[in-house]
């Protein structure tokens, strides 16, 4: 079973399901991308963020869509995520070079705006779970 949807009404269903986490991961990439890189106007730092999540999300859909009918399991789906994280990186620090962002050693701003995020997400999951647990207490 599974497999691609088959009729337009489903497709513009996920596109507007979808459309949320759009909205809300080029939000948190443009202030990262901000950030990292004053020399970037924020227009062009969502510009370059709502490029990076639109790859993100449709990599995400089209192996969604395709996990089922190929088979594949836990394993493949943990690489294919890390490996979309990455990718989110690549095309920030390679679209920003386009506005004459230069990489500052070995890393890119696309790299540091993952780690900010990843960071920023660690900081938000322990402040609810010490919220969580002293209302518990």
């Amino acid at each position: 079973m599974g497999g691609a949807p088959k009729s337009p009404e489903k497709l513009f269903s996920i596109g507007l399901a979808l459309l949320p986490a759009f909205i809300i991961f080029t939000l948190f990439y443009s202030v990262a991308v901000k950030f990292l890189e004053r020399q970037l106007t924020f227009v062009q730092a969502v510009y370059i963020s709502a490029v990076a999540v639109a790859v993100l999300i449709a990599v995400v859909v089209v192996f969604t869509l395709a996990k089922a009918p190929l088979g594949l399991g836990r394993d493949a789906e943990s690489f294919v995520y890390l490996a979309d994280y990455l990718l989110a990186g690549v095309i920030i620090t390679r679209l920003a070079k386009s506005y004459g962002v230069e990489k500052a050693g070995w890393v890119g701003v696309g790299a540091r705006a993952n780690a900010l995020i990843l960071a920023f997400g660690w900081i938000v999951v322990g402040v609810v779970y010490l919220g969580s647990y002293l209302v518990k207490a």
